[in-house]
């Protein structure tokens, strides 16, 4: 049976995002056609980062609290410390200066990082622990049905080039055909 992702690839996709939007902000400057670029990635890898937050919240958590308290209770107690840091950089998007902008989007960056870090090696094996397949694959169905197929499509944009070629593929095979066949350019190394 294939082990399915909760974090990995998403997660790949994320930081893949938050790297390339530090990387549009750093090389901004003072030109108003990159920074209004950037400011709009920006935008993009914030909705990415809300959504799979919320996801979290609304889908996964709620499971946990009947069998794996604790685990659902550190989620919950790391989204309530990272969600301000995340509101700030949202609400400083458009008005901040661009360098100060760069900023504060690699300081969250640093924070997001550890965050994402610490589900992977340490609240992933007690969410396999506590969960089924059958849930865990019933999480995937709902994170997939509550995203606007627009949003499937920016955030499946960051994930594919950063997943390996077989998981890329892998995923491709599951999907229905034309969106399949829209999506395989983004696996093309």
């Amino acid at each position: 049976m294939t082990t399915i992702d909760i974090y990995t690839n998403v997660h790949k996709g994320i930081r893949r995002a938050l790297f390339e939007a530090c990387v549009a902000l750093g090389r901004a400057g003072d030109d108003p056609q990159r920074s209004a670029a950037a400011r709009a990635l920006l935008g993009e890898v914030l909705h990415f980062v809300t959504h799979h937050g919320e996801n979290e919240d609304l889908l996964l958590v709620p499971l946990l609290d009947a069998r794996a308290p604790a685990v659902a209770g550190r989620m919950r107690s790391e989204h309530a410390r990272i969600e301000p840091k995340l509101a700030a950089l949202i609400a400083s998007r458009e008005t901040a200066p661009i360098g100060e902008l760069y900023h504060r989007a690699c300081e969250f960056v640093a924070i997001y990082l550890e965050h994402m870090r610490e589900e992977e090696e340490q609240l992933e094996p007690a969410i396999r622990e506590a969960l089924t397949p059958d849930e865990l694959a019933g999480f995937g169905r709902g994170s997939i049905e509550r995203t606007a197929p627009a949003d499937q499509r920016m955030m499946l944009g960051w994930m594919l080039p950063a997943m390996t070629r077989a998981d890329a593929v892998g995923f491709l095979a599951r999907l229905p055909g034309p969106l399949a066949d829209q999506l395989r350019p983004l696996t093309a190394a």
